[in-house]
C-alpha cells in the first residue's frame, strides 16, 4: 500500500506542476499581449495623441496606432491602420519608424502625413517639412523592407505606393505649402532690388 500512496502523491504533485506551468505560459502571453498601447480614433473627428518621446500624432478617423509600452527606450516605433500626421521629436540616435503596411517610413525629426486605409489602392506618404526615407516592405506583416525601394522626400513632396501594381511614384504633394519659417518670411525687405535677387 505504501508505493500506491507514493504514487497517488506522485500524479498529483506531477499535476500540480503542470497547473502551475500552464499557468506560468497563460501569464507570460497574458504580459506580452499587453506590452503593447493602441490609440484608435473612433470619432467624427481628428484626435490628438502626444507619445512619450514628445512627437505629436493627429490621428484621423477609423484609424489607429499601435506602439510597445518601452516606446522611446531603444526604439521608436508605431504601427499605423488608417491616415494620420505626424510631427517627430528631433532623436538621432533613435529613428522613428512608422510601418504602414507595405510602406516603411523612417525619420529622425520631421513632419508628414501616411495615409493607408486598408481598403484604399494607395498608400500615400506626404511630407511637410524635414526629410524621410520611405521604403516598400516584402508584406503587410513582415518589417524586412527592400532597400532598393528607397525614396527620400524633402518638403512637399509624396510617394505613392500603388498597392495593385507594386508600383512606387514621387510627386509633388497637391496643395504645397509655404516651408519658409514665420521668421524669414515675414522679415524680407526689398527696394529696388533685382526680380533674381529676390526670388533667391
Amino acid at each position: 500500500s505504501l508505493p500506491i500512496l507514493f504514487a497517488i502523491a506522485f500524479y498529483f504533485n506531477r499535476q500540480a506542476i503542470t497547473t502551475l506551468i500552464s499557468t506560468a505560459a497563460a501569464s507570460n502571453v497574458a504580459s506580452s499581449q499587453q506590452a503593447k498601447s493602441l490609440y484608435k480614433n473612433e470619432g467624427s473627428s481628428p484626435m490628438d495623441v502626444t507619445l512619450s518621446d514628445g512627437s505629436t500624432v493627429r490621428l484621423q478617423p477609423s484609424s489607429e496606432i499601435t506602439l510597445a509600452d518601452d516606446f522611446g527606450f531603444m526604439l521608436r516605433e508605431v504601427q499605423l491602420k488608417g491616415e494620420a500626421f505626424f510631427h517627430v521629436a528631433p532623436d538621432e540616435n533613435k529613428p522613428f519608424v512608422v510601418y504602414a503596411d507595405e510602406v516603411v517610413t523612417r525619420v529622425l525629426g520631421t513632419s508628414f502625413n501616411i495615409r493607408a486605409y486598408a481598403n484604399d489602392k494607395e498608400i500615400t506618404v506626404a511630407v511637410r517639412t524635414g526629410k524621410v526615407s520611405v521604403y516598400a516592405s516584402k508584406n503587410k506583416t513582415s518589417r524586412q523592407v527592400l532597400h532598393s525601394s528607397e525614396v527620400i522626400l524633402t518638403p512637399n513632396q509624396q510617394m505613392v505606393y500603388h498597392r495593385i501594381n507594386d508600383i512606387i511614384s514621387k510627386t509633388l504633394v497637391e496643395k504645397p505649402e509655404i516651408v519658409l519659417p514665420d521668421s524669414d518670411l515675414f522679415t524680407m525687405q526689398f527696394e529696388n532690388a533685382e526680380v533674381s535677387e529676390i526670388l533667391d
